[in-house]
């Protein structure tokens, strides 16, 4: 794996007004806040030059701005919203080729996937790649950024405009899009590692109490909900109950 001649920006998409967990990106994850985790995580992907936080202008979002200084990367922000907007202007103040779209909610993102995304997307004639069949949470979405900045000038529904890949998903007629496979081992979609309930905090909490800083391991995550059977049955009720 080879680090092209591409600027690659990861943008990490954050606030505070989450419904169903409020202020879950700034909760505590052991030594640091699950959003510190997530800044770390895509700082060991080798192919990434470059970390933006994009979150809203609204008051209510004021630490997690002051987390992403505090984590030492640059900060955007914008609607609360279109955060396709906030992507975009990011793209105009950064001028990255590729893009890597994060979710602050997602503290055991893989970086080896990371890195996987943006050496496919840089040697493979596509838009946009991301992955099928990973735990979810552990993955992210990589686009170019013209593709993006089209997305941008062109969508309009309100969807598109709150989730950034939306339409290039909708439009498979427009940009070309590549969905990655990863080992077999590595294929456990029923696996749950984001944190968006209660009960993903809680499993967080566990794998992060047991594992300590092998939690950026992905291996060793899925080894230990196969080995300790009460996380698994943590990690089946909350499959169940997900939408």
């Amino acid at each position: 794996m080879v680090k092209s001649d591409c600027k690659t920006v990861a943008i990490i998409q954050a606030r505070m007004g989450s419904q169903r967990l409020p202020g879950k990106v700034m909760l505590p994850l052991g030594r640091q806040t699950i959003l510190g985790w997530v800044i770390e995580r895509v700082r060991l992907a080798l192919l990434v030059d470059e970390i933006w936080l994009a979150t809203s202008i609204n008051a209510i979002d004021d630490v997690v701005a002051d987390e992403g200084k505090k984590k030492g990367v640059y900060v955007f922000r914008g609607s609360e919203t279109d955060v396709l907007d906030r992507f975009y202007q990011v793209t105009l103040i950064s001028k990255p080729d590729v893009i890597v779209r994060v979710t602050a909610d997602n503290p055991f993102i893989y970086y080896e996937f990371i890195n996987k995304a943006i050496d496919t997307l840089s040697n493979k004639n596509c838009d946009y790649v991301d992955f099928v069949n990973i735990p979810l949470g552990s993955g992210v979405e990589v686009i170019k950024s013209k593709a993006l900045q089209i997305s941008a000038q062109k969508a309009t529904m309100d969807s598109e405009r709150e989730h950034v890949t939306l339409y290039v998903i909708n439009n498979p007629h427009i940009f070309t899009i590549l969905k990655l496979k990863v080992e077999p081992k590595m294929q456990r979609p029923e696996i749950r590692l984001t944190v968006d309930t209660e009960e993903d905090y809680i499993l967080a909490k566990a794998i992060y109490f047991f594992l300590g800083k092998d939690c950026n391991n992905l291996e060793k995550i899925i080894s230990l909900l196969d080995e300790q059977p009460w996380l698994k049955n943590i990690n089946r009720n909350i499959s169940q109950k997900s939408p």
